[in-house]
């Protein structure tokens, strides 16, 4: 139950820090888009008039103003792009990340908003399934991964749609897709046409793999990510749970805290006449009042091993010496520091019960049975000890465990023998 308790309490803990990593490493964005809006319309051959209308926000300029834009595409296969807003000076296909560029003929600093526009014709967004009887576009708009969205609206062409998804509003010209976005998630929208609704070709369109296939290797893949993530997330583990455990193991084995006091002595000669204007120095003054200038002639931290006659100052201040021109400048502090209790310091309570004696007493009689059987030196230690502790059991037997009734100076005289055989000489000697 004890073990139960405390891998509970282990996995609590566990929790606790996870949840305070996680808000300590929280992601404070310094851009956010209040509004995100994709036209979509389909031409005759498939392709795709993207029209984009976004308002982008900046929270903080600290890291300077907006002046320029990344807006990513579905693909490298566009037919062409152009701006639509006066306040874009150039806009370009950046090869490597797969994101039109767009300069700003302004800057816009903190509590403005760049408000833009642009298209794109778009192509290769279709595929085709069931036999090639039916086209679907699936179309993922991009996504900022350090800026919030408050509103991201699709509206895409209603005119010959077979089906579609996620739920969105419907009209004569477009369905509307909406929702919101934190910062790195992505919404996507699937639209399905007849394969006769618009001039499909099949040499153009991706082919949309079978979902409902297996992959005949699918289990080894997911063996392989297992195999790999086991040792990380035991790694993780090991490294949130090891403190815990070591803390635990520190109380049980007994650690206290102490106070550690360090004391400072700094030698301070002072110049008996003031070096400027000679005037002389009068007693515990450190400038002179004529010029100003300071009468200390050097400063120097001094150590109880080399400085002995120094070590009685233990108090915070300046203290005199015999010397009436040397001063121990003295400051005193104190930190608490965690030490382990020495073994022999322990208290152990094996066999013993209340007692007002001594603790190591008590210790040291427990840890030999003290039945006054096992040792020669016990009737001189252990029933001393025993005697001491006023009555109360501290891990002694009584006294007179063998009721031989013998007095101190009857044992004495028989201390050439083994305590143990001393029932066999009661009678004689009493």
């Amino acid at each position: 139950m004890k073990k139960l308790k405390l891998i509970l309490c282990t996995f609590l803990c566990t929790l606790f820090v996870l949840s305070c990593l996680t808000a300590a490493f929280a992601e404070t964005y310094i851009d956010e888009i209040t509004d995100y809006e994709i036209t979509v319309d389909v031409n005759e051959d498939g392709t795709l008039n993207l029209s984009y209308h976004i308002e982008w926000f900046i929270l903080d300029d600290a890291s300077g103003p907006l002046i320029y834009a990344e807006i990513g595409i579905p693909n490298s296969h566009y037919i062409e792009y152009k701006a639509l807003s006066d306040n874009i000076k150039k806009i370009y296909y950046e090869k490597s990340s797969g994101t039109l560029h767009m300069d700003f003929n302004e800057e816009y600093f903190e509590g403005e908003t760049a408000v833009f526009e642009f298209m794109v014709v778009q192509d290769n967004m279709y595929a085709f399934y069931e036999g090639n009887e039916y086209a679907v576009y699936q179309f993922t708009p991009a996504w900022f991964d350090y800026a919030d969205v408050d509103r991201l609206v699709i509206r895409w062409s209603s005119a010959n749609t077979d089906s579609f998804s996620p739920a969105a509003q419907t009209d004569d010209e477009y369905l509307t897709f909406e929702t919101s976005l934190k910062g790195g998630e992505r919404y996507t929208v699937r639209v399905n046409y007849p394969v006769t609704a618009y001039d499909f070709d099949t040499s153009r369109g991706y082919k949309e793999e079978n979902d409902d296939e297996e992959d005949p290797l699918e289990w080894l893949y997911t063996l392989i990510g297992i195999a790999l993530c086991l040792p990380i997330f035991g790694g993780l583990l090991f490294l949130l749970v090891a403190p815990f455990v070591i803390i635990t193991r520190m109380i049980r084995n007994g650690f206290r805290t102490k106070t550690k006091t360090t004391i400072k002595r700094t030698l301070i000669e002072y110049y008996p006449n003031c070096p400027n204007c000679a005037a002389p120095r009068p007693k515990d003054a450190a400038v002179c009042e004529y010029c100003g200038t300071n009468f200390v002639k050097s400063e120097e931290i001094i150590e109880e091993k080399e400085h002995p006659e120094y070590v009685k100052y233990k108090t915070d201040g300046l203290h005199s010496t015999p010397d009436p021109n040397i001063y121990v400048s003295v400051h005193v502090s104190s930190r608490k520091v965690i030490e382990r209790v020495p073994r022999s310091e322990r208290t152990h309570s094996s066999g013993s019960s209340s007692g007002s004696g001594s603790s190591r007493s008590h210790s040291s009689c427990v840890s030999s049975s003290c039945a006054c059987a096992s040792s020669c030196a016990c009737a001189s230690s252990c029933a001393c000890a025993c005697a001491s502790s006023g009555g109360g059991r501290a891990g002694c037997s009584v006294k007179d465990f063998y009721h031989t009734e013998l007095t101190v100076e009857q044992i004495e005289k028989r201390g050439d023998r083994p305590i143990r055989h001393i029932e066999l000489y009661s009678e004689k000697i009493s």
